[in-house]
């Protein structure tokens, strides 16, 4: 039997054997949509407090890198949830629909 050191598991994770080969369970990539939701919703709030933040500044509020941001600002872009005004210096940010934080469209 092999044992495996503490360090190839992050914190939550299991692994299950399946055959002759572990596989990780999926509790890490549940936790994961859920911290995604979170910052999604994080975001959603700053921005229609101050529509001029900047991305890194979202990403130092919410303490999620600033590519992480700019995913997600990417998603709500796409969803018709968020729209840029402006040019990328000096623009703002425009919630158009609240959607899961129960808001009127803007």
């Amino acid at each position: 039997m092999r044992i495996l050191p503490a360090t190839c598991l992050a914190q939550g994770e299991v692994l299950w054997m399946r055959g002759q080969q572990f596989v990780k369970s999926r509790e890490k990539t549940t936790n994961s949509r859920e911290k995604k939701t979170g910052s999604r919703e994080k975001i959603i709030a700053l921005l229609s407090e101050d529509g001029a933040l900047t991305m890194a500044a979202l990403a130092r509020r919410i303490g999620i890198t600033p590519k992480a941001v700019e995913k997600q600002i990417a998603r709500l872009k796409a969803d018709g949830i968020l729209e840029r005004i402006g040019p990328d210096k000096g623009g703002r940010w425009r919630i158009r629909q609240r959607g899961s934080l129960g808001g009127k469209v803007q």
